[in-house]
């Protein structure tokens, strides 16, 4: 599920005053910039996934590639005011996926990005709730790299980032689940170069500081902050 739901709304375009919806008791409301309303059926604004949102991509040589794999892109002038992603209860101890992961395999490398927040986009508030997960994962078979596939100058590269924010608008990340960057373990032949990147949190492009991760869970990779303004917390 994606969307709009009792507390989730999302508007995609270029203008956040032209997004209207529906609600239960009002009919059609013209959505303030945080997407809040007094009649009761979008109370708080966002985006809300308890289902599976996946991209993945193979490779089909041992070499570096420019293959790319990615879940999730918010555009720019995009506005979600928070995205939530979280397994829904379903019976039992059973829930729903809850997630959002982009995979690259085969025996190449290349990039997985399970969100990105682009340029002027606002996207300041993510939460990953229970049984919710982000994950990015480049599964690549070529465990020894040789000097031929890997060289200086076209270097055998598996990168991925779970959560990427090129807007700088992202102030607050609240983990319940898994936020998680994963790579293959390689052991270059002679020679050979390997590029290793595996990040959770990528905030590098913010310019203001005060961000604050709060985390229950688990979060598996690098966690890169900006360091404009400072009072980063984590």
């Amino acid at each position: 599920e994606i969307g709009c739901g009792g507390a989730n709304f999302t508007c995609l375009s270029d203008s956040a005053g032209a997004c209207t919806y529906n609600t239960a008791v009002a009919g059609a409301q013209t959505n303030t910039s945080t997407y809040t309303v007094a009649n009761g059926l979008v109370t708080s604004g966002g985006l809300l996934n308890t289902g599976t949102i996946s991209a993945q991509a193979l490779t089909k040589e041992d070499t570096t590639s420019n293959i790319t794999a990615e879940a999730m892109l918010i555009g720019a002038f995009a506005n979600v005011p928070r995205l939530d992603v979280a397994g829904e209860f379903v019976s039992g101890s059973n829930f729903t996926s809850g997630s959002i992961s982009a995979i690259v395999g085969g025996p190449g490398g290349g990039t997985a990005n399970a969100i990105q927040i682009a340029n002027q986009a606002n996207v300041p508030q993510i939460d990953v709730l229970q049984h919710g997960t982000i994950s990015a994962s480049v599964q690549t078979t070529t465990l020894s790299p040789d000097a031929v596939n890997a060289t200086q100058a076209s270097p055998f590269t598996q990168s991925a980032t779970a959560i990427v924010d090129q807007s700088g608008t992202l102030k607050l990340i609240n983990n319940a689940g898994a936020i998680l960057a994963k790579t293959t373990l390689q052991t270059p032949g002679a020679n050979a170069t390997v590029v290793n990147i595996a990040q959770a949190i990528n905030l590098l492009a913010g310019t203001s500081g005060h961000t604050m991760i709060n985390n229950s869970g688990v979060i598996m990779g690098d966690v890169l902050f900006n360091s404009g303004g400072g009072s980063n917390t984590l």
